[in-house]
């Protein structure tokens, strides 16, 4: 069976798309790579109605690179944050920010363990 969606490189504004259509919305559909207009941020994974949507690499002109969940455009559900200093976090994520349980692992040795509120060390944990 043939792919319902079509194969597609959009170039607007200096962004670029490489991947999945829908040929009747034109809109991102399936998986693909978008790179955003300021080259600072280039997603890879899976998309609906032109969101992110599935499971998914943001990464970082920095280095920070996220690989998880995306609900509607934004990083929500499990994943992982590597951050450019080496930092870590393992865990659950809502609008981008932890939330709910999860692992932060310093490069300098520090590690929490535990419950997150807003990006914020909340709750029960463990260091």
């Amino acid at each position: 069976m043939a792919n319902q969606f079509e194969n597609s490189t959009m170039k607007q504004n200096r962004e670029t798309y490489v991947g999945d259509k829908d040929p009747w919305t034109k809109q991102r559909q399936g998986k693909g790579v978008y790179t955003f207009q300021n080259s600072f941020f280039q997603y890879q994974g899976e998309w609906v109605d032109g969101k992110k949507h599935g499971q998914g690499i943001l990464r970082m002109k920095d280095g920070t690179f996220y690989e998880g969940q995306f609900i509607e455009g934004e990083i929500e559900g499990y994943g992982k944050m590597i951050y450019a200093n080496g930092n870590s976090y393992v865990g659950n994520f809502h609008l981008g920010e932890r939330e709910g349980q999860g692992e932060f692992r310093a490069k300098i040795g520090e590690v929490y363990s535990g419950e997150w509120c807003q990006n914020y060390k909340h709750g029960k944990g463990k260091k």
